[in-house]
């Protein structure tokens, strides 16, 4: 005859099991979640980083190129681009291409309390305003004179002539921003060339 084996009743976990279940699952569910936390952070991190970097080639972009084509630097003083108050305001006079010399200006602001640092450019006619960097909590802007000081003028419009290389004047404009969200740094530095229509015997000097 064939035996049949009986099965053992299930007696289910033991009070030893369950306690080490219950002193382990909080340690490992604390350690998942601290991976999750960290990961995700370290993405948020990483985008705000990606973001700014993105803000600073933006504004070395237009920067060094307003830098290099002024022939009038002010850091206050007249209204330009109808703003009164900003960081820079740039202006070279240039042949249209209708062949007209008329004056542009590019114009640095900084709005503190949306953190935006906006570049407005204009001729005559509208305004266009283009913010360059989306988190920029300060910025500052530093002229230097070929005599080696830091203030060519006291306030207003500090090239009094048009700039050309290595002409009394204007040597290097560089504009430093802080943007707070991932605590980037950047700076960007330029020297007018003077490389603008130098048929700036009609430079506008309304800059």
């Amino acid at each position: 005859m064939w035996r049949v084996a009986q099965r053992k009743p299930d007696t289910g976990f033991t009070l030893i099991e369950l306690l080490i279940v219950i002193t382990i699952l909080p340690l490992v569910t604390a350690a998942i979640a601290a991976g999750l936390i960290t990961t995700l952070q370290n993405k948020d991190l990483t985008t705000s980083r990606l973001m700014d970097s993105h803000d600073a080639q933006i504004t070395s972009t237009y920067f060094v190129r307003d830098v290099k084509n002024a022939q009038f630097v002010a850091t206050s003083g007249t209204t330009q681009c109808g703003v009164s108050s900003y960081l820079l305001g740039l202006s070279w006079s240039a042949a249209n291409s209708s062949g007209t010399v008329v004056t542009y200006y590019a114009v640095y602001t900084l709005d503190s309390t949306h953190k935006t640092l906006s570049r407005t450019s204009c001729q005559s006619g509208g305004n266009t305003v283009l913010p360059v960097s989306h988190d920029a909590g300060t910025a500052t802007v530093t002229v230097t004179c070929t005599n080696g000081t830091t203030t060519c003028a006291a306030s207003g419009r500090i090239a009094a002539t048009p700039q050309k290389k290595n002409d009394v004047g204007v040597d290097q404009v560089t504009i430093a921003v802080h943007e707070p969200a991932s605590n980037f740094d950047f700076s960007v530095t330029a020297s007018p060339t003077g490389s603008v229509a130098q048929a700036a015997g009609q430079v506008g000097g309304t800059a």
